[in-house]
């Protein structure tokens, strides 16, 4: 007759890992796995060593029957806390709520504490230790490999962009080392660093620019492959490593202007969420949208800026455009000394900033407004007949003072004035007062224009 088939045991552990009868619950005794049992892994993935009775944690044994680890933890993460004091002692003695999957559970337990350990460290060896260390400053570094660097001397740019290449690498493992507490982690955190920045110098390169604008639906992609395939190596899925880098790329807002500090918290936040919609962990999904940003967006957006400095230092030095910002800081000068509160004195231009020559007619027009002698645009003959009578002879009846008043800046009907001295309104006015020889250029102006 047909043989039954085996039945198989499933294997059940209280809270610190002692193995029990799931139908009795009863302790085994003794230690050894019964024979139907189908895997050698039971608490909390860990691999059983049921002939000595002990636990594989990967960096230590545990015994699960005093649940204490047969040696002590290399570190002590929370020097306050009485429960982490002791070495021996499994995660906190609070096994419930917690899990130590190394052995010594890196060097933060809690999973998102030490994802942003792991990022302050990222971005900390990336942007100040290691080229501290290399006798240079990122923005060097960065200022050696924009194109007018290259030209100019392209071994230092090929020596710069290495040096580059190799920190992105190297501050993601050791970011890798800190999140996870394992020399895996420290592998593949750096080796998803590397990928990160390179795909960014390939985007860049290939697009000319990291505008994430027509670039959008290419940048998720790209990222979110990096993404997915590290997930895989670090045993997640394929598609919450996909989703958390994809997102955490798309999340990138230049205009919302929050800083390198608020952008990392943007895509790590994008890049947890995108995690758990792929069902992978929020931690996780945050660690890989921050890299994407550290290693790819931050530092290509910091090489274009330095760019656009070289291209900016660059105009400065050509003979027109000397003589464009000379003119502009001589008719600026004159603004600010006879309207100090005009728009244009107010809002300055930024520095470095080089105007064309159109920018310099325009301002040195604005002055005009100001400087010029006031000019009529209507004879005596019509503003004293016909329609403008009436207005001529009400202001005819008030005092120099009152139409004085009547013109000021912020009245009903100020005197307006175009480039040149052209009078747009309060042309009655003036012809009165120059009639009882007022000098009129002493009044106050409102440009015909805000700016």
């Amino acid at each position: 007759g047909a043989c039954a088939p085996a039945r198989q045991r499933r294997d059940r552990g209280d809270a610190w890992g002692k193995m029990r009868d799931p139908s009795s619950w009863a302790y085994d005794s003794p230690c050894a796995l019964p024979p139907a049992s189908a895997t050698t892994r039971h608490f909390t993935g860990h691999e059983s060593l049921a002939n000595a009775c002990l636990i594989n944690a990967n960096a230590r044994l545990y015994d699960p029957q005093i649940g204490r680890f047969l040696s002590a933890d290399p570190t002590v993460d929370a020097l306050y806390n009485p429960q982490d004091l002791n070495r021996y002692s499994y995660v906190l003695d609070n096994p419930l709520s917690l899990t130590d999957p190394t052995g010594y559970g890196g060097l933060f337990k809690n999973p998102l504490v030490g994802a942003v350990a792991g990022l302050a460290a990222a971005a900390l060896f990336q942007y100040e230790l290691l080229p501290f260390i290399e006798g240079t400053t990122f923005a060097a570094l960065l200022a050696a490999t924009t194109p007018a660097a290259i030209a100019a001397s392209p071994a230092a740019a090929s020596g710069a962009a290495a040096l580059l290449a190799v920190n992105a690498g190297v501050a993601g493992g050791i970011s890798g080392a800190i999140t996870t507490g394992s020399l895996k982690g420290a592998v593949l955190g750096g080796l998803e660093a590397e990928a990160f920045y390179q795909v960014g110098s390939a985007l860049q390169s290939a697009t000319g620019s990291m505008s994430y604008g027509a670039q959008t639906a290419t940048t998720m992609v790209a990222h979110g492959m990096v993404g997915g395939l590290f997930s895989i190596g670090q045993k997640g899925g394929f598609g919450s490593g996909f989703l958390a880098a994809g997102i955490g790329a798309a999340a990138d807002t230049p205009e919302l202007e929050t800083g390198p500090v608020g952008d990392i918290v943007i895509q790590a936040t994008a890049g947890g969420v995108g995690s758990i919609l792929g069902g992978g962990k929020f931690a996780n999904g945050a660690v890989t949208g921050a890299f994407g940003y550290l290693f790819n967006r931050a530092a290509h957006e910091m090489q274009i800026a330095e760019a656009d400095e070289d291209e900016e230092r660059e105009d400065l030095q050509d003979p027109f455009a000397q003589a464009h910002t000379a003119a502009w800081n001589n008719a600026y000068n004159q603004l600010k000394a006879v309207a100090p509160n005009d728009p244009n004195v107010v809002f300055a231009a930024p520095s470095g900033w080089v105007p064309s020559e159109t920018d310099v007619e325009a301002l040195q027009a604005r002055v005009s407004i100001y400087t010029s002698s006031l000019e009529r645009i209507h004879s005596e003959d019509t503003l004293t007949t016909g329609s403008a009578r009436a207005s001529y002879q009400y202001w005819l009846g008030h005092t120099n003072q009152e139409i004085i008043n009547s013109l000021r800046p912020g009245e009903e009907e100020p005197l307006t004035v175009a480039p040149g001295g052209r009078v747009e309104q309060g042309n009655t006015r003036i012809f009165i007062l120059q009639t009882r020889s007022f000098d009129v250029n002493t009044l106050p102006r409102t440009p015909n224009t805000p700016y």
